[in-house]
């Protein structure tokens, strides 16, 4: 079953349905495990997450950070400036 218009992803790789859209962010093999943590916590350190997902590497970690908090999915918080 596709989207409405008929294409999943259109020629240009560029999806634009909201579902293709969805499983392209959260397809990734550890990004759904990661996203459920936040949800579970409401916020959670980098520490907490690693501690909760013991199987994944660091570099794992920050790339699925890095891809969640690029698709808007999750925030990465702003740390006020002391001084």
């Amino acid at each position: 079953m596709g989207c409405p218009d008929g294409a999943l992803v259109p020629p240009d790789g560029e999806p634009r349905c909201p579902v293709d859209i969805t499983l392209a962010v959260l397809g990734g093999r550890w990004a759904p495990l990661v996203l459920r943590e936040f949800l579970r916590r409401g916020q959670a350190t980098y520490s907490e997450l690693s501690a909760a997902l013991p199987a994944l590497s660091d570099k794992v970690l920050s790339d699925r950070l890095a891809q969640l908090t690029g698709a808007e999915v999750i925030e990465r918080p702003h740390r006020d400036a002391v001084g």
